[in-house]
């Protein structure tokens, strides 16, 4: 005769390595919290306790690395990723892993990412990776102020009487946008 506790249970996944959506080499661990709800499919099913407990262990990490393909670590142009939707990613962890041990008679009440980062062997490139995005992010960011800077500056002159030329234009623009764009203080010039 076979006892089989129908509390709940939690177990944390020792950290494995998985490719995201973008084939990035991630290092990841979870969280599952599950309780026994069908006894007799526990004990029949299974050959032990122990093996229900390794068997749900085997499918969370299959769960893992099916859910962590679908997604890139981090994305740049708002799309869905791993870092943006840690509880959407929990919910279909939990769902998938739910399939793979409906047999046991266990039910999944949580499936949560403990920890999730880039492998060692290309975290530095990674990080230098996302600094240059950041980098271009912040750039365009800069860029598009400036374009409203000289929008701005032009109407103004024309509406209080200051219409420029072609050529003053465009001399006004390109010395704006370095103004404006440039990492370092202007250093101004006077024409004699």
């Amino acid at each position: 005769m076979h006892f089989v506790s129908i509390n709940n249970r939690a177990h944390e996944l020792q950290a494995i390595k998985v490719a995201d959506g973008q084939g990035n080499s991630l290092v990841v661990s979870g969280i599952i919290t599950y309780r026994v709800v069908d006894s007799a499919k526990a004990c029949l099913d299974m050959m032990d306790h122990g093996a229900l407990d390794k068997y749900i262990r085997t499918q969370a990490h299959a769960a893992l690395k099916r859910v962590a393909s679908r997604f890139p670590y981090v994305s740049y142009d708002g799309t869905p990723s791993l870092i943006t939707e840690q509880a959407s990613l929990g919910v279909q962890l939990a769902a998938l892993l739910q399939e793979k041990v409906d047999v046991a008679g266990v039910a999944i009440i949580a499936f949560e990412l403990s920890d999730l980062a880039y492998a060692a062997e290309i975290a530095p490139q990674m990080l230098v990776r996302q600094q240059a995005n950041a980098i271009v992010d912040a750039r365009k960011t800069i860029v598009a102020g400036a374009v409203g800077i000289v929008t701005d500056a032009l109407a103004g002159l024309k509406e209080n009487g200051h219409p420029l030329e072609n050529a003053e234009k465009a001399r006004l623009i390109s010395n704006l946008m370095t103004v404006v764009c440039s990492e370092k203080s202007p250093v101004p010039t006077i024409d004699m």
